[in-house]
């Protein structure tokens, strides 16, 4: 609850100050945001997910979003908001970062609309598409990397705490197999979101090696953004990001999706891991089951 509180205080923006752009201002002749786009444009900076494919999901559910001259004015609009924020007197990097952020992911709708066949869909196909070998997700990675790197304030203590971050963690998987990786922690940690709040989805952190000290660039901008830290017991959908997921694979009973939509969409990915999170999850469950047995075991020994 906390964590919630915390989170929609650090996003809330208000509309008034979109809608001031929605009428000429000095010698302009026309608005720079048609009154039209406010609302659907309000919504997305509103969001406290800043799962890409989330927010591209935003824009193609939106009629009048998804469209090329629309995104365009709508990222003009996210740029000068974003100026002012670092040029007025209370400086917000926070918010010139979040303005950036989505300013960046409109225009990548905008490439991918002007130029494949398959438009958003395509953007949301390469944001979720995990390597072979281990399944993470390095194009979503290398995009937010991307994003920060083009932060145009390069004097902003944020950029410089972002860059820090994430700099020093490389983008490879582990050199070990698969089934051969040793855990920190327990798997069931891992897939419920207990280990982290911040990364979904949670199992390409495991099956990366990672052990939570060399972070995503999506969890460190999220924190930086909304504030999300700690631990928590929520679950987070594998593919858009969304809390409150509770729909699992139904084979390797490890991932979890907040709707049949976003299964669907991440099975060509996931697909070709499931088996193998299968196998770890059994074996995993054989162990602990031993375990408990040798315990029963032994306290019964004892009396």
């Amino acid at each position: 609850g906390q964590h919630d509180c915390v989170t929609v205080i650090n996003n809330f923006f208000p509309r008034e100050r979109l809608d001031y752009y929605t009428k000429p201002q000095g010698l302009d002749k026309e608005a720079k945001l048609p009154p039209k786009l406010a609302g659907p444009l309000h919504k997305v900076i509103m969001t406290a997910n800043l799962h890409p494919v989330k927010i591209v999901m935003m824009v193609r559910e939106s009629a009048l979003l998804a469209d090329v001259a629309a995104l365009g004015k709508c990222y003009r609009v996210l740029d000068l908001i974003c100026e002012k924020c670092i040029k007025q007197r209370d400086m917000n990097e926070v918010l010139a970062m979040k303005m950036h952020y989505i300013s960046f992911i409109l225009q990548k709708c905008i490439t991918f609309l002007k130029e494949r066949e398959d438009k958003l869909d395509g953007l949301i196909k390469s944001l979720l598409k995990g390597r072979d070998t281990d399944g993470f997700p390095s194009y979503q990675e290398k995009f937010i990397r991307e994003c920060i790197r083009k932060f145009p304030y390069c004097d902003a203590t944020l950029l410089q705490q972002l860059v820090r971050s994430v700099a020093p963690v490389e983008i490879v998987s582990t050199t070990l197999p698969w089934h051969e990786q040793s855990l920190k922690y327990s798997i069931h940690q891992f897939y419920t979101g207990i280990f982290c709040t911040i990364s979904p989805p949670f199992y390409f952190e495991c099956m990366t090696g990672w052990t939570g000290n060399d972070p995503t660039a999506l969890s460190v901008l999220t924190q930086a953004i909304t504030g999300q830290v700690g631990f928590s017991d929520a679950e987070f959908c594998t593919a858009c990001g969304e809390k409150g997921a509770d729909k699992r694979c139904s084979v390797c009973k490890m991932v979890i999706y907040c709707a049949q939509d976003c299964q669907k969409q991440h099975w060509f990915t996931h697909k070709k891991v499931c088996m193998k999170l299968q196998d770890q999850r059994e074996k995993h469950e054989a162990e602990s089951a031993k375990q408990k047995i040798k315990q029963k075991n032994k306290q019964q020994s004892k009396g």
